[in-house]
């Protein structure tokens, strides 16, 4: 079994969610949307639209992440935890209409406002107020209906975590970690569904692949290797063997008051004195977990990652070229 795609995208977190649950073994396999590998043509064998991910078992090839959701829970229906409803049509119909409700009703305007709020400011995009007050309006009333489903059922379908409670969390844990958490905070139900559904360690497992996967830089296209790991202090921050950056008190430089976070980078020949010549990195903080930075004066992004902000262990990771493509492709 082969699950074809990137961990930040939110179509492929939903596939490997479901995975962790049915605790099946799978090979992951990352695809780099930076160097355009989901519009390659081994790709669109898999996926003919593009998009992530692309699911492999034998000569079974799915795309479509409900839809892959849907085979993985009913193939492996005796493994891992109970995601589908067995038994009467009637039971079936509930779980089915859950499972519309987030497709039709809750995925288009939280989609809209995880790229937003998320993906935009991540790749210093401008936010469109007009689309986010239209979306937040639209969720809203969604959630008013979950408010009342939840105040009589524990989870959407019934009393138990299914698919259709699932099916929510990449979309969820985005906005969670964006201004749009209030419209979640403020309606009790709902506010207690999402942190139990976000606690699942299914879902942490989901969420620790982000530490894991995409750890290359890409400068100028080219993707670089790994060096190793720089001590410092009770910080570790994975260096990367890469010509025209040389990492210099990553953690001293950094400025943690400042609301823009400031980062000096050494950058110049490899051979050359650290230091001799400097470039300025800039940090912005975009949520809980994740912060990104940008080479000044240049075209290398570089994507910084951290169990809390700048509190934990930090890896430099590769650069999304082709913003718009590779955002849209991935949510």
């Amino acid at each position: 079994m082969k699950v074809n795609g990137n961990p930040f995208s939110t179509s492929t977190q939903r596939v490997l969610a479901c995975l962790y649950e049915k605790d099946v073994e799978f090979q992951f396999i990352n695809v780099d949307m930076g160097a355009g590998q989901h519009k390659s043509d081994n790709f669109l064998l898999l996926n003919p639209f593009g998009q992530v991910p692309a699911f492999e078992e034998g000569d079974l090839k799915l795309f479509e992440s409900r839809a892959i959701t849907q085979y993985i829970s009913q193939e492996y229906n005796d493994k891992g935890t109970q995601l589908l409803l067995p038994g009467s049509n009637k039971t079936m119909a509930v779980l089915q209409l859950w499972k519309e409700v987030e497709a039709h009703h809750f995925n288009p305007p939280s989609t809209k406002l995880v790229f937003e709020l998320h993906y935009k400011p991540f790749f210093g995009m401008a936010t469109d107020t007009a689309v986010v007050e239209e979306s937040e309006a639209e969720l809203a009333k969604v959630l008013d209906v979950y408010e009342a489903r939840l105040a009589e059922s524990k989870y959407l379908a019934c009393d138990r975590f299914t698919l259709a409670d699932l099916h929510h969390l990449p979309n969820v844990q985005y906005l969670m970690g964006s201004s749009a958490k209030e419209l979640f905070d403020s309606r009790p139900h709902v506010s207690a569904w999402v942190a139990d559904i976000t606690a699942r360690p299914a879902w942490s497992r989901v969420l620790d692949m982000q530490k894991l996967n995409g750890s290359y830089i890409r400068l100028n296209g080219q993707r670089q290797g790994k060096l190793g790991i720089v001590e410092h202090g009770s910080h570790a921050i994975e260096a990367v063997k890469v010509d025209l950056v040389l990492i210099m008190g990553l953690i001293g430089l950094m400025d943690l008051m400042d609301q823009r976070r400031k980062l000096m980078i050494g950058a110049g020949k490899k051979d050359r004195e650290l230091g001799e010549k400097m470039d300025m990195f800039e940090i912005l903080p975009i949520s809980n977990d994740i912060v990104t930075t940008r080479l000044f004066g240049s075209k290398t992004y570089v994507q910084v990652l951290a169990k809390e902000v700048l509190g934990a262990d930090l890896s430099l990771t590769q650069n999304l070229e082709n913003v718009n493509d590779s955002v849209k492709d991935q949510v």
